[in-house]
């Protein structure tokens, strides 16, 4: 394979891909993105994506069938019948629909790679259309199935694996760790364990820990005392997971940011919530608004004393017309030393790494997990981490400001899953 890197610059990143894609097609790989600066070959406030793609590879655009063709008028010929290559860019799903013969299944390796391929896709594509992103999560879901199925056939090879191998294999896949990963944990675990005589599941466990530990992340609230930059925290997420409440949390608690010069910026189109001036009465902490976009330079100005703004950015769908472009445009203003993605615990598996595609593109830093009362599958988190590559900030499970929060933990998930104590 011959992989050639191209450049490409548009207003955001987003209708950079989208150029990038128009011109290669859909098989590219984004390898760099960032904004424009001085020097490039493009305008002021635009962004740079660098893409690798295969130049042997002839990209041919699908096209949709015609479901009722004219018939020729008396003189004329008839329209020739369109046919289609199910190899030429056809949906998957659109194929295994129409095609009368069974297909042959696939590779164990095949399937993984098909899915790993749309995964990463996700997470390098915006919000450009609602059934864009739809086909996108059907794909995701159907790819899953595929898992599933194979997974499930593959039980009668580990049949004989003993307990409490089994046990803690069903138990895992029953709180949420995806059923590929689960796997892979147990095995580890029988391998290091098999030559062993009266194999407990404290022995188990302790052994698939190590192996989360790894993937398990904190991140660190420590800070140079010599630096006095201020920080700049910005928060995204989907409508609800708690971007508001994560906020205060942060502000209050004593080993995140408590004890120093704190302030939240309100961005709501409808002013500070109720619950914001409230914790503002009861903490002293300062609260400013930004109603619109135009308002952030001053707000940003008022706080110039603070150490440390937390900006709560607008509750809205992530398909929102033009929602990831008024993010960006967030993160412009406001500059942010990180940017946390705040992520609900209820929120479905499938959900969650849509979620993580999706704002993928503003590049956060460290990921926050709320809402752990609200869910029975608590590994989902590792299911997620995984994937994405970032450190936890934050975990909590209930509403209370001063107390249903901390730093990441992973004993605390741990014992979740498992029910340890």
């Amino acid at each position: 394979m011959a992989i050639k890197l191209k450049t490409f610059s548009g207003s955001s990143l987003p209708h950079a891909l989208k150029k990038a894609k128009d011109e290669l097609g859909e098989e590219i790989v984004l390898m760099e993105s960032r904004p424009a600066g001085p020097g490039d070959n493009a305008l002021d406030g635009e962004f740079l994506v660098t893409v690798g793609f295969d130049e042997t590879m002839q990209i041919k655009p699908w096209s949709p069938p015609r479901i009722d063709a004219p018939k020729a008028l008396e003189g004329e010929k008839a329209p020739r019948e369109r046919r289609f290559n199910p190899g030429m860019g056809v949906p998957k799903a659109y194929q295994q629909a129409t095609q009368s013969k069974p297909r042959p299944r696939k590779s164990e390796d095949q399937d993984r790679r098909e899915f790993n391929d749309v995964l990463s896709n996700i997470l390098k594509k915006g919000p450009k259309e609602q059934d864009r992103e739809k086909q996108i999560l059907d794909e995701l879901a159907s790819l899953r199935q595929q898992l599933n199925d194979l997974y499930a056939k593959k039980e009668t090879v580990d049949s004989d694996m003993p307990e409490p191998f089994k046990g803690l294999l069903t138990e895992m896949i029953h709180k949420g760790i995806r059923e590929e990963l689960a796997t892979r944990l147990i095995r580890g675990a029988f391998e290091l364990l098999e030559a062993r005589k009266d194999i407990t599941p404290s022995a188990v466990t302790k052994a698939i820990r190590l192996e989360l530990q790894k993937i398990f992340k904190p991140y660190s609230f420590k800070r140079n005392p010599f630096d006095r930059k201020q920080e700049r925290i910005l928060l995204l997420g989907l409508t609800g997971v708690g971007k508001t409440v994560s906020a205060m949390k942060l502000a209050a608690h004593k080993d995140m940011f408590a004890g120093r010069k704190v302030a939240i910026l309100s961005t709501e189109t409808y002013g500070v919530t109720e619950e914001l001036k409230t914790f503002a009465r009861m903490t002293g902490l300062k609260v400013a608004e930004a109603r619109s976009l135009d308002d952030v330079p001053r707000a940003l100005e008022e706080l110039e004393e603070m150490e440390v703004i937390l900006v709560d950015t607008p509750g809205r769908s992530p398909y929102a017309a033009n929602h990831l472009n008024e993010l960006e445009r967030y993160l412009k203003l406001v500059d942010p030393t990180d940017t946390f993605l705040v992520l609900g615990m209820s929120t479905d598996t499938r959900d969650l790494f849509l979620a993580c595609g999706l704002y993928m593109l503003l590049k956060p830093t460290g990921l926050i997990f709320t809402k752990f009362d609200e869910t029975t599958q608590p590994g989902k988190i590792f299911s997620v981490l995984e994937e994405i590559n970032l450190p936890v900030v934050c975990l909590s499970e209930g509403e209370r400001v001063f107390m249903d929060a901390m730093v990441a933990n992973m004993d605390f998930v741990f014992n979740k899953v498992f029910e340890t104590n």
